[in-house]
Parts: structure tokens; C-alpha cells; sequence
């Protein structure tokens, strides 16, 4: 499911690997993990000032994001607009720098 959301995206297999180790690191692959306003396999923040307008935008709703499939396609839709990255300011840049990852 994440490999198909950032293939989707424009992800290369390689990166479509590494968008499945941030999501063992952030949620050890947990659909219903949620750690303060990050919810799902990559974590991704609902809070308004991160990314809940995104989320609305797209039509979903913070407890969409506990859905496998809308958290993967959010997180590519994510990866994507911050130039195919993983690393720097990002929510992911603790995953991304533990294991390597762009």
C-alpha cells in the first residue's frame, strides 16, 4: 500500500523503500498509531498549522488518516511537494537521518 501510494507519486522503487522504512520508524507500520496530533503508518500531523488543511483539501478528515491507504497517499502527496524528500524540516528529518534517507 505505501509502495503503491508514492509509486503513484512518482517514486522510484528505491524511494518507494524508503518511504516504508519511515513508516516502520515512525509507527513500526501501526495503521492506529497516534502520537499527539500525528496519526497513522507516517505519522502525518492533523493539527491545523501542519497538515490539516492539506487533508481537508484533499477531502478527507483527521480520522482518515488511520486508514492505510489515505495515510500512505497523503504522506506521498507530502514527500512530493517537499521535492521527493524525506529529510529536513519534515516531521520525517529524526526517521530520515537515522536511516540515511533522503
Amino acid at each position: 500500500m505505501i509502495r503503491k501510494a508514492f509509486e503513484m507519486h512518482g517514486a522510484t522503487p528505491a524511494q518507494q523503500d524508503d518511504a516504508v522504512t519511515i513508516a516502520k520508524c515512525e509507527s513500526g507500520l501501526t495503521p492506529t498509531a497516534r502520537n499527539g496530533p500525528n496519526y497513522g503508518l507516517l505519522q502525518i500531523n492533523v493539527a491545523r498549522g501542519a497538515q490539516g488543511p492539506r487533508i481537508s483539501t484533499l477531502g478527507l478528515t483527521p480520522e482518515q488518516m488511520f486508514n492505510p491507504w489515505w495515510n500512505a497517499w497523503v504522506g506521498a502527496e507530502l514527500w512530493l511537494s517537499r521535492n521527493k524528500s524525506f529529510a529536513g524540516s519534515s516531521g520525517w528529518a529524526g526517521c530520515s537521518a537515522k536511516w540515511g534517507i533522503r
